[in-house]
């Protein structure tokens, strides 16, 4: 019987991360897991610190004042018989977020019709256009921008205590 990943659900053919009774196709999906557990602890409070400075910020594509948010946008490339789809990322101000929308919006635009992805196009330029035309409110920071800072100090705090461990244990021969 074939094994599937118990973070996304890919099938394991050779090999894997197990961990107790669960198998993870590699350790990347594994440490995702084990982050994404690791937000849990993260208190409520230092998340709303960070989020408000990190909101009010700068810039990070441009350096100019925020608000900062969290930007989605959708692209399509297409030749023959391949397809590449993306959801594109993006934090940024309101403007950068703009022209990377925009951006994507073209090549979809030129490139997205001249393989199996021009089925898939339209909805694609329907969601960069409605997102331009329609942009992320910035008086908050919304549920995307929350997760993601969430998520980065998880991962600060576990690197910070890899880090404490590391210098803490394991030295048999400290002289003192």
């Amino acid at each position: 019987m074939l094994q599937q990943c118990a973070n996304c659900g890919d099938v394991i053919l050779f090999g894997g991360v197990k961990h107790g009774s669960l198998r993870y196709c590699n350790a990347r999906c594994y440490e995702s897991v084990r982050l994404l557990h690791a937000t849990y602890y993260v208190p409520e409070n230092e998340v709303e610190d960070a989020l408000t400075a990190f909101h009010q910020g700068d810039c990070p594509c441009c350096g100019g004042p925020g608000p900062v948010d969290y930007h989605l946008s959708y692209r399509i490339m297409s030749l023959l018989a391949v397809s590449q789809f993306k959801m594109l990322h993006k934090i940024a101000c309101q403007s950068c977020a703009q022209k990377a929308k925009l951006r994507n919006f073209l090549i979809t635009l030129f490139i997205g019709w001249w393989g199996p992805g021009f089925i898939f196009t339209p909805f694609y330029l329907w969601n960069n256009l409605h997102s331009m035309i329609y942009p992320i409110p910035g008086d908050a920071p919304s549920d995307r921008l929350r997760e993601y800072i969430r998520l980065n100090l998880a991962r600060q705090r576990a690197a910070d205590a890899a880090a404490k461990a590391a210098t803490e244990g394991d030295m048999p021969f400290a002289s003192g």
